[in-house]
Parts: structure tokens; C-alpha cells; sequence
């Protein structure tokens, strides 16, 4: 950790006989420290993807969140810190693996009968965030705002007749990608809260909350007279155990 002599600045500006000057730099110096760290660590959590769509064609369809898992690598620099609230900035990137799934139903009156669909969806991606923090030397609340990039690895599905509320037919089958269809590069903004606690020198671990906000359809525009794009907006709740360099 390396931080500014201010005492040194405030001497050599009072040498010179420039007491305004010292006092603007002073007021400019005295938020900002620099500060260096570094921290590596592992995070698991739960997901739950909200995922819409715009069926023209299908008015009896509706979409169904479903919980998943997360893991992945962390690594973080901190850049800077302020004097007041004893908070730092910054830089944080990761390497994740996410369950992106969803369930569609559709309705069937006449024969009573209910169409439900349940997709898994295994994504890898990568989120660099700016983070911010600030707190205690122990306790701290933190958030974390930036953007992501990911890449669609595997699927699965499983299709069944409900007749009652029962499903007939509860396994799952691996799903073939459709390079007009299925759009496997992932891409948005991703921004998130938590709080950390510090119980040793080494140590930190974080409870976050975290929206992953995708700008890329998972559907292509394969279909010329309709457009339905299609969208993940995963939720997760994650832990994370940090290493401090």
C-alpha cells in the first residue's frame, strides 16, 4: 500500500507563500489516497432467470422463471480510497459459469391438458465491474456496476403432456443448437449490492445480490414476417471468499 505525504505538499506550498493555492490543493488531496490491493477469490450461488418473450404467434404460451446454479473466479484491484466513510474503488472481472433456465406452459382448455416445457441453459461469461465500497475495517457494504459478455455452452430440454397437474414424461433430452435459430453469444450490463466482512487480515468474504440485464436475444430473426426475440434476466444471489494480497 503506497498513500501521498500531504504533510510534505502542505510544507513545500507553504515555503512558496501561496496559502490559497495550498488550500485548494489540500481540499483536492484530501478525499483521495492511492491505494493498491489486490484479491483473488472463488464465488457460488443460485440463480433465478426471468426470461421474456414476445409470442405474437402463441397467445396461449407464458413464460416461468426457474432457479439454477453459479460458480466462478474472482479477481479484484483495488484502486484508490476516500478519507470519509473509509470507502475504495475498484476494479473487479470475472469467469463464471451460470444456469440460465426457464419454463414455458401453454394452456390447453378443451382437453384440460397442460403443454409445459423446462429448459437448462449452461453459459459461461465474463462481467468486468467497476466496484465501490465503504464502512467499517471489518464490516462494509459494497456495489458493484458494469457490463458482460458470455457464450451459450450446452442445453437440454424436456417437453410433457400434464394432464392434472401431473407430468408424464419428467426427463430431460440434450437440446441441438440451430446455427439459423439459437443466438449463443450473450452480451449486456450487470450491476449488484452486497456486504463484505474482513474476520482476519487475509480474509474477506461477501453476500451479494446481483441482475445480469441482456441486450442479445437468444433467438434470432430467422423467421422473415415475425420477430420474437427472447431474453435472459438472471437474478443471483452468490458468496464469495476473497484471498487479500
Amino acid at each position: 500500500m503506497h498513500s501521498m505525504n500531504i504533510f510534505s505538499l502542505l510544507t513545500a506550498c507553504n515555503n512558496g507563500g501561496s496559502y490559497r493555492r495550498m488550500a485548494i490543493m489540500v481540499l483536492f488531496m484530501l478525499p483521495t489516497v492511492i491505494y493498491a490491493q489486490w484479491r483473488v477469490g472463488v464465488t457460488s450461488g443460485i440463480t433465478y432467470n426471468h426470461y421474456t418473450s414476445n409470442e405474437y404467434y402463441l397467445t396461449n404460451f407464458y413464460n416461468e422463471g426457474k432457479w439454477g446454479l453459479s460458480a466462478g473466479i474472482v479477481g479484484q484491484y483495488d484502486i484508490c480510497k476516500w478519507a470519509w466513510g473509509n470507502s475504495k474503488l475498484g476494479v473487479r472481472a470475472e469467469l463464471n459459469w451460470m444456469e440460465k433456465n426457464h419454463s414455458q406452459k401453454c394452456e390447453i382448455y378443451d382437453d384440460h391438458y397442460l403443454l409445459h416445457y423446462e429448459e437448462r441453459n449452461h453459459y459461461i461469461q465474463a462481467p468486468i465491474m467497476a466496484t465501490y465500497s465503504l464502512g467499517w475495517k471489518k464490516l462494509r457494504a459494497f456495489a458493484n456496476m458494469g457490463a458482460y459478455c458470455g457464450f451459450w455452452l450446452y442445453s437440454e430440454g424436456h417437453l410433457a403432456w400434464m394432464p392434472n397437474g401431473k407430468d408424464i414424461s419428467p426427463n430431460y433430452l440434450k437440446r441441438d443448437f440451430n446455427s439459423q435459430r439459437d443466438q449463443r453469444f450473450d452480451a449486456g450490463f450487470v450491476g449488484g449490492i452486497g456486504i463484505e466482512w474482513t474476520p482476519c487480515k487475509r480474509i474477506a468474504l461477501q453476500l451479494e445480490t446481483r441482475e445480469y440485464f441482456s441486450l442479445v436475444s437468444t433467438q434470432k430473426d430467422y423467421m422473415t414476417s415475425i420477430k420474437a426475440p427472447r431474453y435472459n434476466r438472471p437474478l443471483i444471489f452468490q458468496a464469495t471468499v476473497f484471498y487479500l494480497f
